[in-house]
């Protein structure tokens, strides 16, 4: 499969290094202290793009056929096929001439196994977060960089089903949702979890499953409802039908799909922030070499000016956190949570009457995809309110970041909200990454990358915390109404006892982590304005530093730093300007 574009992106972050290596050699007193910095931000990035892998997690319930679909279409019997709920545990399928499985640890150590070792590896699902089964397969290699990855049906334990959806909840770039023929219909929980996949802003395409099991007459009637049902939530009418002998449709799928287009999503936006960062930084230059002694005295002041806003506007953001001031948001949140599951009454009522487990994974799923989907659009805002909030306070014209007016603060929105989804979500950086020598890679020290040193920590992973508490709030609440066999009795008391039960224990956990992401949030936010603007003020400092004889001396490089702008700039116009 083409995969232009991830060395098209590499190779454009080592010219983009050489370019402003240039630039110091042009003007060493102002530029040679930054070399260094900047080429190890470039080499941050440059490594986690070369390890940068395009999940496609294949989702549905058990007996859907996923594992099934995928040992035909690896053409080897590689995945257990009679996994329990018990024993699921999401399985990456790399390609790799050098066979072997390495399995990352509830404790987030990587261990390497045989392939013959995975089903006993499944036996023990409960100890591993992951397991990666890199194959000698070609085609594997043929879909590469896209790796598929078999996850845990919807019905596996409420830790091993919520990690892994959670684990792809940003990295996943394209979800493959897998609906069994055999059952001739479409739940409301396959419309629920494709609704989520759609609101995270992520593709998904549907497989009809099992094709070989129906006659050809219930297979075309199967076939035109689930695709009639599905279309009217995904607004695509293309259901595709594979069975263990036939999977030449998912292949072809996977052969269709714009790489480039989901490897930018994934990956651009840090390469962006390099950008204007480093352009950034000649175009200051050439504006303080343009100035004459009064004008850059002024854009010093202003930029001291800015840089006190700044920490004045910090402060009072996270005065406004410690107050109370997300309390209003979290409220908005839980009432979308409330709503939804007031919505699933009569389902949650049904699950009830089967027993509290499925009562407990119902509602457990309904918080997971109420909550990453409501706390992603919050965190969208909120970052982009804070952002523009410090923006608007202080003097950045000076910086002139790019002839052409690009916002450099458009794209680091875009790296804090990922950042900000995987806090919540409990994935750190030992556990995105994964990719030690061990396993072909190494391991990068931040999450963040182009963001340097600043990195998010939320002390308390939100979905994690909430969907670990849930089933013993069930459990507790179950206990009152255990012995009615009445589905009206269930309804009842899921509405008055379940429902305010979950919200009011969860509401806690929600504001609590809401206050950290929002501080984490302005933190990161203000120092990334703030090293900008300590950038600006830095140069002109130092040519105010430099004599007359000095300055002139300078000047006469102008014209090689816009000849090196203007190169910076149409290079990356040929890759994503």
């Amino acid at each position: 499969m083409n995969n232009k574009r991830k060395a098209e992106l590499v190779d454009y972050l080592n010219k983009l290094g050489i370019q402003f290596s240039k630039a110091a050699e042009v003007v060493p007193d102002l530029f040679s202290g930054r070399v260094e910095k900047i080429q190890q931000e470039l080499d941050q990035v440059i490594n986690e793009i070369d390890n940068k892998d395009l999940f496609v997690p294949t989702v549905g319930g058990f007996s859907t056929g996923k594992s099934t679909a995928l040992n035909s279409f690896i053409e080897r019997d590689i995945l257990p096929e009679k996994v329990t709920p018990e024993t699921a545990i999401p399985a990456e399928l790399h390609f790799d001439v050098d066979e072997r499985v390495m399995a990352l640890s509830i404790n987030g150590d990587w261990s390497q196994h045989d392939v013959s070792a995975l089903a006993t590896l499944s036996e023990e699902a409960n100890q591993y977060q992951v397991v990666r089964i890199y194959l000698n397969s070609p085609v594997l290699q043929e879909i590469y960089p896209l790796v598929l990855v078999d996850m845990p049906g919807f019905d596996s334990g409420l830790d091993q089903h919520n990690s892994a959806i959670l684990r792809y909840i940003t990295s996943g770039a394209l979800y493959l949702y897998m609906v069994n023929a055999k059952a001739g219909t479409v739940s409301r929980q396959d419309i629920r979890r494709i609704e989520e996949i759609l609101d995270l802003g992520r593709t998904v395409k549907v497989f009809l499953t099992m094709t070989d099991l129906a006659s050809p007459v219930e297979l075309e009637d199967i076939h035109k409802y689930v695709s009639e049902h599905i279309g009217m939530v995904t607004g695509d009418l293309g259901v595709e039908k594979i069975n263990k002998d036939d999977v030449s449709p998912l292949l072809n799928t996977l052969k269709s799909v714009d790489v480039s287009a989901l490897f930018d999503g994934m990956a651009l936006p840090k390469v962006q922030n390099l950008y204007f960062d480093v352009i950034g930084q000649v175009n200051t230059a050439i504006k303080a070499l343009s100035l004459d002694e009064d004008s850059r005295h002024q854009a010093v002041r202003n930029a001291e000016l800015s840089l006190k806003k700044v920490e004045s506007e910090r402060e009072r953001l996270l005065s406004d956190v410690r107050s109370g001031g997300v309390a209003t948001k979290c409220d908005l949140v839980m009432r979308k949570l409330e709503q939804a599951l007031h919505g699933a009454v009569d389902e949650l009522a049904t699950q009830a009457k089967v027993g509290e487990s499925g009562l407990s994974k119902a509602v457990s799923d309904l918080v997971r995809a109420t909550l990453s989907v409501e706390i992603q659009a919050l965190i969208r805002k909120s970052t982009t309110d804070i952002a523009y909030q410090f923006s608007g306070e202080v003097n950045l014209s000076g910086l002139s970041l790019t002839p052409d007016g690009s916002d450099w603060m458009t794209n680091l929105i875009s790296v804090i909200e990922t950042e900000a989804m995987d806090a919540l979500s409990g994935i750190d950086a030992k556990g995105k990454q994964g990719k030690n020598k061990q396993q072909g890679g190494n391991v990068l020290s931040n999450v963040i990358g182009s963001l340097g040193s600043f990195a998010i920590m939320i002390p308390n992973p939100m979905l994690r915390v909430i969907l670990s508490i849930l089933p013993g709030i069930i459990g507790e609440l179950f206990g009152n109404f255990r012995n009615n066999n009445e589905l009206d009795k269930y309804r009842q008391a899921i509405a008055s006892q379940v429902i305010p039960g979950v919200i009011s224990q969860v509401r806690p956990q929600v504001l609590e982590s809401l206050n950290s992401v929002e501080g984490e949030i302005i933190r990161v936010v203000s120092e990334q304005v703030e090293s900008k603007v300590s950038s600006q003020k830095a140069l002109y400092d130092e040519v105010a530093k430099c004599s007359e004889s000095e300055i002139q001396a300078l000047k006469e490089n102008q014209d090689s730093l816009k000849n090196i702008r203007l190169t910076m700039t149409e290079t990356a116009q040929g890759v994503f300007l």
